[in-house]
């Protein structure tokens, strides 16, 4: 009954897995809520509800698939 409801909350407040290219590195952060996002600045909440930023002066790669893995 508890993951019932735990999935019924994501489905309202889903989570997103961000996946990007930051000055040579690849990253990976599992995102509560974006705050901004533009090619040059990503910023956000991840699942610890910790805030995060990537800036870059040339446009960075990344994207962003929802994150459903810790609901199966």
């Amino acid at each position: 009954m508890k993951k019932f409801f735990k999935k019924l909350w994501r489905g309202w407040f889903p989570w997103y897995k961000l996946a990007l290219d930051h000055r040579g590195q690849e990253r990976v952060v599992i995102v509560k809520d974006f705050k901004k996002k533009t090619p040059k600045y990503i910023k956000g909440i991840d699942m610890f509800g910790q805030s995060f930023e990537f800036s870059s002066v040339e446009p960075m790669s990344y994207y962003i698939i929802e994150y459903r893995d810790d609901l199966k």
